[in-house]
């Protein structure tokens, strides 16, 4: 996906989209520059504060019969209260207001709007937002919220539902802020959408599982069968109870040696009951050729604690077990915590030597 850029020519905005700006010569009410509107806007602040948006309307409005237009100061002070008390409709309302060049909102109110939607999942009203805060916002605009602007449309699109469109923005912003942080907000979207991804898509992936390729086969990295110790189906419980002692999940075998089923630990409730009447049928089972990736992702997302390999002969598969693949020996591929806290802060110190140059 290419990343949105200030410089796109804009969508079209409907009626209950963000108002394109209009520009218009100076018009500035000259009884407003006299007016001391410190006292109001203070005000402002603190109804917003308590929440008290619907005090803050009826003040403001007397306010404008008393004065006139009322300054940028007071009509961004007022915008910011509607987003904080939650009440995005009258937010927009007030951006039609602030049509003129003398009251265009700060790109912190833009801001505010976008965290308001994102969260609503109203990607397109986001989307709108982004667009037009180069072209119709007052004042300079930082890295900071650049980046920010960056991680509230990728979470409008998580919210959404829009994968593909996140995770073509989660890339953009990688590629462009090299790192991202994951105490913020857009890191908390990041982290969500890789868990909702899967690890086959993850762009994580060749630094938490580096020793494996997820394309190879599982073959290269399982178990043996027989390195499992399988158990007969009519065995008794109580005659290889230690054994679950060790183990969290056994494979469970017939008479002529093929795989039947699972016997979990916490499935073991008879010691007079046969293995075969406990166990978990059919085992969850993988070709000999499938990834190494999609394997994991079924390990975790059906929280499988061992998968059965299965070899594959020409048009069809037999039933006779070949391999394991275990949750535990998914766990010894991860990379050591301290060294994936390394990776991580590492990321994190990029971001903040991008604003002094530095290079790491």
């Amino acid at each position: 996906m290419n990343r949105i850029s200030p410089l796109l020519t804009p969508l079209p905005l409907s009626s209950c989209s963000v108002p394109t700006r209009r520009r218009y010569p100076g018009r500035a009410n000259r009884h407003s520059k006299r007016v001391n509107l410190k006292p109001l806007t203070s005000r402002i602040v603190l109804l917003t504060r308590r929440r008290q948006l619907d005090q803050i309307v009826e003040e403001v409005e007397a306010a404008k019969k008393r004065y006139g237009r009322l300054n940028t100061i007071v009509m961004n002070s007022v915008l910011e209260a509607c987003v904080h008390c939650g009440d995005v409709d009258l937010a927009l309302r007030l951006f039609d207001e602030m049509a003129e060049p003398e009251l265009r909102p700060k790109p912190h109110l833009y801001m505010s709007m976008m965290r308001a939607f994102a969260v609503q999942g109203d990607y397109g009203m986001v989307r709108n937002l982004y667009l037009r805060l180069w072209p119709d916002s007052s004042g300079r605009i930082s890295k900071a919220v650049q980046q920010e602007a960056d991680n509230l449309l990728m979470e409008a699109a998580l919210n959404a539902g829009q994968l593909d469109e996140a995770l073509g923005i989660l890339t953009s912003i990688v590629k462009r802020w090299k790192a991202i942080p994951w105490t913020t907000s857009g890191g908390m979207a990041a982290v969500r959408l890789e868990a909702l991804l899967g690890f086959s898509k993850s762009i994580l992936r060749p630094h938490i599982l580096s020793k494996v390729i997820p394309g190879e086969p599982i073959e290269s990295i399982m178990i043996p069968f027989e390195a499992t110790r399988p158990l007969l189906g009519t065995l008794q419980l109580k005659n290889v109870v230690m054994r679950f002692y060790k183990e969290q999940v056994v494979p469970i075998v017939d008479d002529w040696g093929s795989c039947i089923g699972l016997l979990h630990r916490e499935d073991c409730n008879n010691l007079d009951a046969s293995l075969v009447s406990m166990m978990r049928s059919p085992p969850p089972c993988v070709s000999t050729t499938t990834s190494i990736g999609r394997v994991v992702d079924l390990v975790l997302e059906k929280k499988h604690k061992m998968v059965i390999v299965i070899h594959c002969c020409g048009s069809g598969y037999s039933s006779k077990a070949v391999g394991a693949f275990t949750r535990a020996q998914l766990y010894r591929l991860f990379e050591p915590e301290q060294k994936l806290l390394w990776w991580i802060k590492r990321a994190e110190m990029r971001s903040i030597d991008m604003f002094t140059g530095k290079t790491i």
